[in-house]
């Protein structure tokens, strides 16, 4: 499926270029060019992918599994949103062009929040991120503009 089809973010904010899922797993892809507004700026002639860009991708595939879990039970209007990041490690600068491979697994529900545990590695299979979040549910219609 498309991931479009699955998550609401769109254009810059949209990190993952693949997804696959399998139950509570779910693996995927992000890449980050040079020319993204935020990483222009962080740093002028030393670019990095900013930390908080590793957990956004990470959210986004747990939030892909969830939307893909939700599709079998009809009528669901529900979409994952990331409520919070228990731990977050970076452990080597990403830089712009690289692929992170992410791993997510999600946990049984606790309450209102699932947890998700997401490793992201580079194209030779070291850890770039370690991310640990909570992730919430909200009505598709509350977050829609309008």
């Amino acid at each position: 499926m498309e991931i479009e089809e699955l998550l609401p973010h769109r254009g810059a904010a949209l990190f993952l270029s693949a997804a696959e899922v399998d139950g509570l797993r779910a693996s995927g892809e992000a890449v980050w060019n040079s020319g993204h507004p935020h990483i222009l700026g962080h740093f002028p002639d030393l670019p990095v992918v900013p930390g908080i860009f590793l957990i956004e991708a990470a959210a986004q595939l747990a939030g892909v599994a969830l939307a893909v879990q939700r599709q079998a039970a009809p009528g669901e209007r529900r979409l994952g949103v990331l409520a919070g990041v228990r731990r977050a490690l970076f452990h080597r600068p990403v830089l712009p062009g690289q692929t992170i491979r992410f791993e997510v697994l999600l946990a049984a529900p606790v309450g209102a929040l699932i947890r998700a545990s997401a490793l992201g590695r580079d194209a030779q299979g070291r850890k770039a991120a370690t991310v640990e979040l909570a992730i919430g549910s909200a009505e598709r219609a509350l977050l829609s503009a309008g």
